[in-house]
Formats: structure tokens, sequence, C-alpha cells
């Protein structure tokens, strides 16, 4: 019989291919990279214990502080290290429309629909002073520039009244409905210290008594001309530019020391939802129900951009610090991250189950909070490049070796061996 000629069997002999693995770890660390890129945000903390819907935020100037207010008028004070609730500042009876610190971080004015505006020792939680006067809604209150007083906008209780359109009420408003009589909205100036109402005379402010109460009329800033009421106004960082948005689709523009108009903005023009000022001040943005967002110079009067996007609704506008990007709210339940100069979005913030409410940047860019009618506050941060290729913030990190090593083991190549026969 002849001899079987054995035929030499192949087989696989992995063999360590290094350059497999780096490309392995260079192809999955760069779909980590860009699958970060898309989602730059994260939550830090979810702040839960509101009784209602959280309708303000604000950061403190150091960032270590965010105070979140619902629509019952219940404050709560958080630490941002650890999300624990610091303090409740209680005393208001109205949903608040504005939070503002002052520069040195110790004390903050809220403005209510109560018709009051409160300044808290952040300290103590002490309401140490209550701005109250023949004030119905007061929209908007900040510390001005010199620290000594404080700049409030409000709708009075007397003066020239008209009747409230029939129109839904705007989101948070404290509007009653139809057949309601609305009055003249006025600029008021108070001393920081004790809470009185000063008036500008002769460039320099006075305190006037009651015998003097035409005279005190005369010197008020108020805000004429107004063709219905107020959806929101606000005031720019140094306290002497308002800006208001009527429910007819006007936003007009104020000096707030005299009360005077200084420009009228998309006059006629339905769907306008609210505006911010930059942090600066140099730049008005208006957000739009058909999903625009308009910028304004207030220097030179003219318009620099116009973003247009088709979301139904852009609102609870916030800028940045460094004036390069922009926080708007969307009608379904996400926040946007806007570049400031093409608004082009960077970012999306999703995870609240209900409309987004208010927004608000940290100083130094690194922390947003935003409230909801979820009844949560929410505090995100940014995951920097340097988080990336760290092994716990980079869970792909390890996806990278694994890669590799599946890598390793295609390179593998035949070899030939003949078995002894």
């Amino acid at each position: 019989m002849a001899d079987e000629q054995t035929t030499p069997k192949r087989r696989w002999r992995p063999q360590f291919s290094l350059l497999a693995l780096l490309l392995g770890v260079i192809f999955f660390g760069a779909c980590g990279g860009l699958w970060w890129r898309w989602e730059p945000w994260a939550v830090r903390f979810v702040l839960t214990e509101h009784d209602d819907a959280v309708l303000q935020v604000a950061f403190s100037n150091d960032g270590e502080r965010v105070i979140t207010a619902t629509k019952s008028g219940a404050m709560h004070v958080w630490d941002t290290k650890n999300g624990q609730q610091v303090l409740s500042l209680d005393g208001h009876s109205g949903h608040i429309r504005s939070i503002c610190f002052s520069s040195d971080g110790r004390r903050v004015v809220t403005a209510s629909g109560d018709g009051t505006a409160r300044v808290w020792e952040l300290r103590s939680g002490r309401a140490c002073l209550v701005l109250r006067a023949n004030m119905h809604v007061v929209y908007h209150a900040r510390f001005m520039e010199n620290r000594q007083h404080i700049v409030t906008v409000s709708q009075d209780g007397s003066g020239t009244s008209y009747s409230y359109p029939y129109a839904p009420a705007p989101l948070g408003s404290d509007a009653l409905g139809s057949g309601v009589v609305f009055s003249d909205h006025s600029v008021r100036i108070w001393q920081a210290q004790s809470g009185k109402e000063v008036f500008l005379k002769d460039g320099k402010y006075v305190t006037l008594s009651s015998p003097w109460l035409a005279e005190m009329e005369q010197l008020r800033p108020v805000l004429r001309g107004l063709a219905g009421p107020l959806s929101s106004a606000v005031l720019s960082p140094d306290g002497q530019t308002v800006a208001t948005v009527i429910e007819g689709g006007a936003v007009l523009v104020w000096d707030a020391m005299t009360g005077r108009e200084k420009a009228r903005l998309a006059d006629n023009r339905p769907g306008l939802q609210s505006v911010a000022f930059s942090r600066s001040g140099d730049r008005l943005y208006i957000g739009s129900d058909n999903g625009s967002v308009r910028v304004w110079d207030t220097a030179t009067g003219d318009w620099i951009a116009e973003f247009e996007r088709s979301f139904r609704s852009v609102d609870c506008l916030c800028i940045s610090s460094n004036g390069r990007s922009f926080i708007s709210r969307i009608l379904d339940h996400t926040v946007r991250i806007r570049d400031c100069e093409t608004g082009r979005e960077l970012a999306w913030l999703c995870g609240h189950t209900d409309l987004v409410a208010a927004a608000d940047f940290s100083a130094d860019g690194d922390q947003i909070a935003t409230g909801s009618l979820d009844g949560t506050a929410r505090l995100w941060f940014p995951r920097r490049p340097e988080y990336w290729w760290g092994i716990a913030w980079l869970p792909e990190f390890w996806i990278a070796l694994v890669s590799g090593v599946g890598l390793v083991a295609m390179a593998v190549r035949r070899v030939r061996s003949r078995r002894s026969s």
C-alpha cells in the first residue's frame, strides 16, 4: 500500500501587532471624542426638593451658590459643590420674577408678583429690606454698579390705566385675565441700606417725603406709551437701561433714569417671547415663538444678526459672561446652547420632563443651572477635553483596549507547518 501523503494543515497563529493596537486606540478613542463633543455637558446634581414649578434660577458671582425660586414664591439656596440645600428664603407670596446678587455676593435682591422687592442676607437667610410702594407687580430688580442703590421696574397701582386684552396670559404672568385694569409702569431707585426711595435730581440722588408728593411723581421715571400689558421687563447689568416686551409684539428700550423711550424694536411683530442683555450690556437678544433670535446693538442702535430656526419657541435667553454663547429653551423640554456670532447649536441639555422655565450661566461659564415646570432644577458642568482620556471619565478607554486586542486577533497570519509523518 502506498504511503499516504500527508497534507500539511493550516492553522491560525496569533501574532502581536503593535500597529493594530495603535489603530484600535486611535479609532475608538476618536469615536469616543466625537461622542463627547456631541454631548459636552453633563448633569452634576438634580435638585428635587421643590413644592412647585421652578421658575427662576441664579448663580452667585463666585459660582458656589445657586438660588432656585418656585411658582409659590419659595426660594432655596444650594451649594453647587455637593448639591445640598443651604438655606430657605421665605417671605414672598407671589412667584419670583427676577433674582440678582450683589457684587460682593453677600446679599441678593428679588422681584416678585406680590408687589414687593426684598433684599436678603445670604449668611442668615433673613430679609433685611422689603421694598414696598404702590406697586402691583415688580418685574425686575437689581443692584446698581455703585452698590449703594437698587433699581426696580414695576407696574404701579396708580396713573393712566388700560384694560388687558382678550389673550391668554404669558407663562408665569400675574395677569388676571380680560377686563382687568392695569396702570403705568415705572422705574424706582432705592437706597440699598435703608430701603428708602430716592430720586435723581440735578445729577444727584435725593430723598423726598410726602409733602413733596407732586415733585416725587414728576421725578420718578414712568414708562409711558405702552400699548398693552408687559410680558417681561429686563434691566441692563448697569441698571441704566430697561427693555420691555409688550403683548402686542413690540420691544421698547428705555432710559431707566429718565423714563425716556430710546428705541422701539420689532413693532407689531407678534410672538415675541423674551429679551436678555449681554453681560456687558452692549447687546440685546430678542427671542420669538417662530424660533428666531435677533441681536440689537445698544450703542449704535443697529441690528447685528438674526438667527432663524424652525423651532416653535425661543425663550429664557441667557448669555454667557464671555459673550460667546447663549442659552435658549425650546418647547420640547430641552435647552439649547448656541453660538452668539453664528447662531449655530453647540449643545442640547436633555433631561427635564416638562417645559424649562429658567436657565443661567455661572460667571466663569463652567456651570449651567436650569429650572423646569417638572419641579426640579439641574446643575450641569462641561466635559472638558482633558477628561476624554481619563479612565474615570472615559469608559471608551477600555473599549479602545479591547478593540486593540480584537484587531490583534484579526491581524494574524497563517503559518504553514508540516506535521511529521
